[in-house]
């Protein structure tokens, strides 16, 4: 009995490793729509970071090119003034 279960164990633990080990060839395009070959291929550089998603711990590795990743950054950065513009704006007098 424990040595079946250790062997369904051990199965299921190398079924998970071998899924999460796995790469994936799609490719996502940029804000330019650019895919990650097309930026290799015009000799721009390339940077991989690790992106965990809230509630994981798992992460994603994710590759653009230099501009995009600034660009990317930019677009955070104006959705958040945008945002705290507008409750700023939106936030009146307490009481009535």
């Amino acid at each position: 009995m424990n040595r079946s279960f250790a062997l369904c164990a051990l199965g299921a633990a190398l079924s998970m490793l071998a899924a999460c080990s796995s790469t994936g060839t799609s490719q996502t395009a940029g804000a330019d729509g650019t895919t990650p070959a097309q930026a290799v291929a015009s000799n721009e550089n390339m940077t991989c970071r690790n992106v965990i998603k809230t509630g994981t711990r798992l992460g994603t590795r994710v590759c653009k090119t230099d501009a995009q990743w600034k660009q990317e950054s930019q677009d955070s950065r104006d959705a958040t003034n945008s945002i705290q513009n507008n409750s700023a704006q939106s936030a009146g007098p307490a009481g009535g």
